[in-house]
């Protein structure tokens, strides 16, 4: 109180000591001259900051350098481990840096778009500020990204993927030159691509995320995506059925199963063993098309009375290295090999690619047009299985995963035994305990020993199995 007082005192005084001269009258040798109260009080407490600086020295400052460590070791640990404040804090510091690429980005935007110099100075006619117009979908995305840090490292790669796809198809332009025009544009593309309305949909949601941030961020004017989404017309005709076994036997004996044909659409022995694969396992189109060899590997479990047992399973994993992707994170999973694949040679077919040092054992497979892995060869799958005569939207390839489930039940499998198979998510929470890749091997491998199709004639071995064994 005693040095507010003085303080006061010296404003008193020095304002007192002097009458205020016009403006015109103030001098370059005195720097409070002709200043009012405020005025001067203004500059004084500036002064005084700089003398706090001044006794602030250098010490003082490196003294504080321990507190700083651990606040940075504290800031980078786990977000689900931040304190209320600390998390607060680092959403100040993330914002602080998103700012920054803001106007980094916008300084860039504005150097491209700058006119070239030319001989003699014109007058440069005046423009409006670029107003976040600079700002991509990918700067958009990590913003999101930062913000969102409970989320499991796939929902952000997932939404990765998603921004990357819509940039291969429309091209990279700022966030908020973005319209319902570009949207439906993506939609189509998607479609054209072979992705089921399903499909499409949960991409477009993911988009939409996407740019309703940056909408709610001032960086677009609206939510452009809003209601842009495919009219899946096969839910009013109950479009989640099994294959009926006339059209797996249309299928089965169909030439590339009966005379050894491998269209070029069919990507070689993918063409014989995906359809195959799917009906016995239950897995998705991409999870098969994406199997390393080292994925298809003998396994050792116990049994209830303590006794070991082996079985070759199928590992459907998730692993970005290899390109591997799943749909949740309850579909990594493990799947016995049927004993009518390892009759047909389906264990030797993922040993020679083994030896063969092979990326996929269907290496056949090229991604399609905007990097979807199974694009091409899903459409094609749909021209052979209406060439064969086998139309209807109602038995797509997902339809084998819907036939599996069927046949399943119709085999008395029990519900979580045939869900931990197919890696399909279950409201039940007591059942997420143990699963995927940490569900016990035993239950799953009686399962599939239980698992037949009524009726199903399977087709001869393909020729590389047949040329081996003879």
């Amino acid at each position: 109180m005693d040095q507010e007082f003085d303080r006061e005192r010296l404003i008193r005084d020095a304002v007192k000591s002097r009458p205020s001269p016009a403006p015109a009258q103030r001098t370059t040798g005195d720097p409070f001259a002709g200043m009012s109260l405020d005025e001067f009080e203004f500059e004084l407490e500036g002064y005084e900051q700089l003398a706090a600086w001044d006794r602030d020295d250098e010490a003082a400052y490196e003294g504080r350098a321990g507190l700083r460590s651990d606040l940075r070791a504290r800031l980078s640990g786990p977000a689900d481990q931040l304190a209320p404040e600390l998390q607060a804090l680092k959403d100040l510091l993330t914002d602080a840096r998103f700012e920054a690429d803001i106007a980094k980005d916008r300084l860039a935007s504005q150097a491209a778009a700058a006119p070239a110099p030319v001989a003699a100075p014109v007058p440069a006619k005046s423009s409006p500020p670029a107003s976040g117009n600079a700002i991509t979908l990918e700067a958009v995305w990590k913003r999101w990204k930062s913000e969102r840090t409970t989320l499991r490292p796939r929902a952000i790669k997932v939404h990765e993927r998603v921004y990357r796809q819509f940039e291969s198809i429309c091209g990279r332009m700022p966030v908020s030159d973005i319209t319902k025009q570009h949207v439906i544009q993506f939609m189509d593309a998607l479609l054209a691509d072979g992705k089921t309305p399903e499909n499409t949909n949960v991409i477009l949601s993911r988009l939409r995320t996407l740019l309703n941030f940056a909408a709610n961020k001032g960086l677009a004017s609206a939510h452009v995506a809003k209601g842009v989404a495919v009219i899946d017309n096969r839910k009013k005709r109950g479009k989640r059925r099994e294959w009926f076994l006339s059209e797996l036997d249309a299928l089965f004996c169909s030439p590339v199963y009966t005379h050894d044909m491998r269209p070029a659409g069919g990507c070689g022995e993918a063409a014989y063993w995906l359809p195959l694969l799917a009906l016995y396992t239950g897995a998705r189109q991409t999870e098969l098309g994406q199997l390393h060899p080292e994925d298809v590997a003998q396994e050792t479990y116990v049994l209830p009375d303590g006794s070991e047992r082996s079985a070759w399973v199928i590992r459907i994993v998730e692993n970005e290295e290899r390109g591997q992707y799943v749909k949740n994170e309850g579909s990594e999973r493990r799947v016995p090999v049927h004993a009518d694949l390892i009759g047909l040679g389906f264990l030797e077919v993922a040993d020679a690619a083994r030896r063969a040092k092979r990326e996929r054992i269907f290496h056949e497979i090229r991604p399609g047009a905007h990097s979807e892995l199974m694009g091409n060869w899903s459409k094609w799958f749909g021209r052979y299985r209406r060439a064969i005569g086998v139309d209807g939207r109602a038995t797509p390839f997902h339809a084998f995963r819907n036939s599996f489930k069927h046949y399943a039940s119709l085999c008395r499998i029990d519900a979580q035994t045939s869900g931990e198979i197919t890696g399909h998510e279950s409201g039940d929470v007591g059942t997420t305990v143990y699963r995927g890749l940490s569900y016990p091997l035993a239950p799953l491998v009686e399962g599939i020993a239980l698992y037949r199709v009524p009726g199903i004639k399977l087709p001869a071995p393909p020729p590389e199995v047949r040329a081996r064994r003879e």
